[in-house]
């Protein structure tokens, strides 16, 4: 007879290893609760949080410009499990490629934020959907094994437009007006590279923050809120 096993235990406590971006951190904790279907603050999830912002930069590192953020990104996830997190989540697309070290490191299972993606892009019958991401995440294809296995075609932008994508990224970092930010994003969507595609990803974490009151380009895959819904469910709250 086969065996499927059994499902996994509903965790009793999220970690969120965050500061990559601070912005993006915080975001998605605002998602949590906002999309969480809870009556009164004891029906939410218990969280803790840690973040990092002085831990080296992992964009200038995946460059090949500086020293790794590896150690401290596992010391913080240890810091987690310590606290209590039985369950890990990573808010922010780049470090993903740590994900296998961290994950090596820490008892406690970490989701991984780029497959859980794919499976949701790939479960709404989109087949070839436009990545705006962070040039490393775009480079080292972070996105690209789970659109694989998935079967979603992944189209990526051209190395100039990749580059004005990573400016518009810096520049929401830096707390930059945000309505500047929605209307190049927009553009760039726009342009050929993402031409045949039948939806958006803004697969940086930082991106879905600035659409937070306003509209986006449709149909759009929020790759922040499919983190979110991944957790909910884990958690065992009802999603739609």
């Amino acid at each position: 007879m086969a065996s499927f096993g059994k499902p996994p235990p509903i965790p009793t406590r999220l970690g969120i290893l965050g500061g990559f971006g601070s912005l993006a951190t915080a975001h998605f904790y605002y998602r949590l609760v906002e999309l969480t279907p809870a009556a009164e603050d004891a029906e939410h999830v218990p969280v803790t949080m840690v973040t990092e912002p002085s831990a080296p930069s992992r964009l200038e590192h995946l460059a090949g410009l500086g020293p790794t953020p590896l150690p401290h990104l596992i010391q913080a996830a240890s810091t987690l499990v310590h606290a209590g997190a039985d369950l890990l989540v990573i808010p922010s697309a780049t470090c993903h490629a740590y994900y296998d070290d961290i994950a090596r490191a820490v008892p406690a299972p970490i989701l991984h934020l780029p497959s859980l993606v794919m499976q949701a892009v790939a479960a709404g019958g989109v087949r070839r959907i436009a990545l705006l991401a962070t040039t490393p995440t775009v480079q080292l294809g972070l996105y690209r094994a789970p659109a694989d296995r998935a079967a979603v075609t992944l189209l990526t932008p051209d190395p100039a437009t990749q580059a004005h994508l990573m400016t518009v990224i810096q520049q929401i970092k830096a707390g930059h007006d945000p309505q500047s930010a929605q209307r190049r994003l927009t553009e760039l969507a726009g342009e050929r590279w993402a031409h045949g595609a039948d939806a958006l990803l803004l697969g940086c974490t930082e991106l879905p923050a600035v659409y937070a009151h306003a509209a986006r380009p449709s149909p759009t895959f929020d790759a922040t809120d499919e983190l979110v819904h991944a957790v909910l469910h884990r958690f065992g709250y009802p999603i739609g």
